[in-house]
């Protein structure tokens, strides 16, 4: 019993460790590229602001990977076995290419693959919410950057303010970006952790018969064991897509 139910969480933590790695660009990225950061200090900050994310809001997440795709009731040891590591190898390749991936999208697809072939789908979920949130948000997301740099980047630089020294180097400036990147990383926290932990949760559950309304402390069991991979990802992969 001991060793089926140790091989879900050693997968897990080795996804984790590659959530880690794609995770840490979106973060911080632009902190790094502007000189505000030193590589050396994003593992670290990377890692508490994803822990806190995922202990902060990951439970919704967590439910729509472990039951709003496929029926709970199959989440045992072999599927979410096979789940993770379908993404971990997938992640594992695109870090080795130093190319960022969504790391949802790819653990969404590998619960639709078992969910179609045991006819399970909940299609309600997946078509109604999950895809049109993939499509709405990145062009929104495109849309903003659009806008911010031709109304208020573009006429701010032609004034010369993006040149100035007294701008570049206001610490106010440079707070609010630290800021906005420790925010990312803590979105990554509610939503790639609970990617692993959503599965993991729900097969703990089925396997040691706990009841459902106890769903919420085995998450965050199973975040207190993944999410510090998550640090760990981004020593080892995160320098390279940053």
């Amino acid at each position: 019993m001991l060793i089926p139910f140790l091989i879900p969480f050693i997968i897990a933590i080795f996804l984790a460790i590659n959530m880690g790695g794609s995770g840490t660009a979106p973060a911080f990225s632009a902190a790094y590229g502007a000189n505000i950061i030193k590589r050396s200090l994003i593992p670290g900050m990377f890692g508490i602001a994803v822990f806190l994310g995922a202990i902060i809001g990951g439970k919704e997440t967590a439910k729509t990977i472990g039951k709003g795709l496929l029926d709970p009731e199959m989440m045992g040891f072999a599927i979410v076995s096979i789940v993770l590591f379908s993404v971990a190898i997938s992640l594992l390749i695109a870090n080795l290419f130093g190319i960022p991936q969504s790391t949802s999208q790819a653990t969404v697809l590998s619960i639709i693959a078992p969910a179609i072939y045991f006819h399970s789908l909940n299609t309600d979920k997946l078509f109604f919410e999950i895809l049109p949130t993939w499509f709405i948000m990145p062009i929104i997301s495109f849309v903003l950057a659009f806008l911010i740099g031709k109304y208020i980047y573009k006429p701010i630089r032609k004034r010369g303010y993006t040149i100035s020294k007294k701008v570049n180097e206001n610490y106010f400036l440079k707070c609010i970006i630290v800021i906005m990147s420790l925010y990312v990383a803590f979105s990554i926290g509610t939503n790639n952790v609970a990617n692993a932990v959503g599965p993991i949760a729900i097969m703990a559950g089925n396997e040691l018969n706990i009841a459902e309304e106890h769903f919420v402390q085995v998450m965050i069991l199973a975040t207190l064991i993944v999410a510090p991979s998550f640090g760990i990802g981004s020593s080892f992969f995160g320098h390279k897509i940053v």
